[in-house]
């Protein structure tokens, strides 16, 4: 509830690509969204963003991580946005999208040795940056890890319960966000309160959990399609219908990306608009229409720093496979029956927030 009024998160990624280790950084200066982002997502309807961050932003600089993520915060309060914040990549690396195996390089899970450490590194980003959002009503909650893929299920659910109760802890106030594992399966999860559970679903399958714990929200945090398919539009507008029939809460992927992706704005540039994608942004808006939002406050943020005349940062693209959970690639799809669109399976967003 806000205000006496009931929420459905209804918005967009701000994923922060180019500033990601994945992806050309990590790098928090190459961040390419700035001021005008927020009130162009504000303009065309959505109430909140979901914002990506990189570990390796907090771990190079505390003081400058703080910095930004304050700048950012207070342009989406003054343009009456929401935003929850998800950690793209962690310690010890991670493609952005499923996969943190030890055999590409990366050390999250029990595959690779030092991976204790480095849970314990993110658990203690997410103390710190709860710690310091506590009081802060433009964040929703925290997003503990994009895309997990764990070599087993209850080391997710061992890692996400102690990050869980590292935040409640901290912060009384806000929400804890679990994205589903690659298996698809919550069932090993028994929270209910000040929690939300997150799915992901692209062409090629239902990705909704078979099983998650009773009365609690469900997020579709990403989903979309490439705009180069000719049934991308028609996706995303039937799955908006189906979500907000089921009342439930979504962040369309992505605000930008190159021409092959998913942006509703092919340029790389904070700020640019230039190459919109009208039919999505048509298609977005109108799924968008009657959000309830939060009140403009904080006053009139920072200008936008001015940017260097070199352009901005090309990302490596991830594969797809990586990037995107497919299930015609990673797991089976689920059947589409009556029971995916039932609220004990997508549910609303009943909880209060500060």
């Amino acid at each position: 509830m806000y205000q006496g009024s009931r929420i459905v998160l209804r918005g967009v990624n701000f994923n922060n690509e180019p500033a990601l280790a994945c992806c050309g950084g990590p790098n928090i200066n190459a961040i390419n969204v700035n001021q005008t982002d927020y009130a162009q997502a504000h303009n065309l309807g959505a109430n909140h963003v979901r914002w990506g961050l990189d570990y390796g932003w907090y771990s190079s600089n505390k003081t400058q991580f703080f910095s930004v993520l304050d700048q950012h915060l207070a342009w989406a309060a003054q343009n009456q946005l929401w935003v929850y914040l998800n950690d793209f990549i962690p310690p010890g690396g991670s493609s952005g999208g499923f996969d943190q195996s030890a055999g590409h390089g990366y050390c999250i899970w029990s595959d690779c040795g030092s991976s204790s450490t480095n849970q314990t590194l993110l658990n203690n980003m997410w103390q710190d940056v709860a710690q310091h959002y506590a009081s802060n009503p433009t964040v929703v909650g925290y997003d503990l890890m994009n895309e997990p893929a764990p070599p087993a299920d209850s080391e997710w659910h061992a890692f996400a319960t102690r990050m869980y109760n590292t935040i409640t802890a901290a912060d009384p106030n806000h929400l804890v966000i679990i994205e589903a594992p690659l298996s698809n399966d919550l069932s090993l999860f028994s929270q209910n309160t000040r929690v939300i559970y997150e799915v992901h679903h692209y062409p090629g399958g239902d990705n909704f959990p078979n099983q998650t714990p009773a009365n609690t929200p469900m997020l579709v945090g990403e989903f979309g399609d490439r705009r180069s398919s000719s049934t991308a539009v028609t996706f995303v507008s039937s799955e908006i219908t189906r979500y907000n029939t089921a009342g439930a809460s979504w962040s369309f992927f992505v605000w930008r990306e190159d021409p092959s992706g998913f942006g509703l704005y092919s340029s790389w540039g904070a700020g640019d608009f230039s190459v919109p994608w009208n039919p999505m942004i048509t298609t977005t808006q109108t799924g968008w229409a009657g959000n309830v939002m939060p009140a403009a406050s904080g006053g009139t943020p920072s200008p936008t720093p001015t940017p260097t005349p070199s352009p901005p940062p090309v990302p490596t693209p991830r594969s797809s496979g990586a990037h995107r959970l497919l299930t015609s690639t990673a797991l089976p799809a689920m059947a589409r029956s009556p029971a995916t669109t039932s609220r004990s399976v997508i549910r609303a967003f009943p909880t209060t927030w500060r």
